[in-house]
């Protein structure tokens, strides 16, 4: 993604990412503090979300992360963060629905080879090139919606209601924001440029925030109901292993 260094709004905007992932961390572990040894799965797959984000923030804050291609600097923090992150997200949305192993991978697969066109779209010399790219990243994303809305989605009706009550809200949520992602990313200083620079951030940052630390909230304020119907723990086996 190409963007101005150095200006005071911009690191302004990237300071409130890592502080948002800060914050969103201690709440995490606010959340735990009572939380039993085994049971504390999600918790520390959502706090490595955060922890992970909160890191690639401070890099670009820093003025660290980024790269010069074809005279342009992108900034590579924001894929290394997506490519981390992203996985987990999805991993927690795929055990949330007891999804088996190969339905996960799939996600995964589908989801890193999405990161990877679109950081070779940001690099690309012409904007044709980085379109082709960008069309790639959308069918790619095309690919996941029908294995988020259908696949994982059939998986989880076996669950109790209010697991699966709780897996479509944080279906729903990451499937609205991750679908606004490649239009700011089309819009702003990857393609056609009509996002100034800061909205572009901003619209980055937000999106982040909405997608990790409202997720991992929304999940891991729920634990009882998790805990209730004997979610964590050996005795709960994968239905489909």
């Amino acid at each position: 993604m190409v963007e101005a260094v150095g200006t005071v709004p911009s690191t302004v905007v990237l300071w409130i990412g890592a502080f948002a992932m800060i914050l969103g961390t201690l709440v995490y572990l606010w959340l735990g503090r009572n939380v039993a040894v085994y049971e504390q799965n999600f918790f520390i797959m959502a706090i490595s979300i955060t922890v992970i984000a909160a890191t690639a923030y401070l890099a670009m804050a820093f003025g660290m992360g980024r790269i010069a291609v074809n005279g342009e600097e992108i900034v590579v923090a924001r894929y290394l963060d997506w490519i981390l992150t992203t996985p987990l997200i999805l991993t927690l949305l795929g055990v949330l629905a007891n999804a088996n192993r190969s339905l996960i991978a799939t996600l995964i697969g589908v989801n890193l080879y999405m990161i990877v066109v679109g950081f070779l779209g940001a690099i690309a010399d012409s904007l044709f090139v980085t379109l082709v790219w960008w069309a790639l990243g959308v069918v790619a994303y095309l690919v996941l919606l029908y294995l988020l809305l259908g696949v994982l989605s059939d998986a989880v009706e076996e669950m109790p209601d209010d697991v699966s009550g709780m897996f479509v809200v944080l279906r729903n949520l990451t499937v609205v924001i991750w679908s606004i992602y490649p239009v700011v990313w089309i819009l702003g200083g990857n393609a056609f440029g009509v996002l100034p620079v800061l909205f572009e951030q901003s619209g980055f940052v937000l999106l982040d925030i909405l997608a990790k630390v409202v997720f991992g909230y929304v999940l891991l304020s729920s634990h009882e109901t998790l805990r209730v119907y004997s979610f964590y723990g050996a005795e709960r086996q994968s239905t489909a292993d």
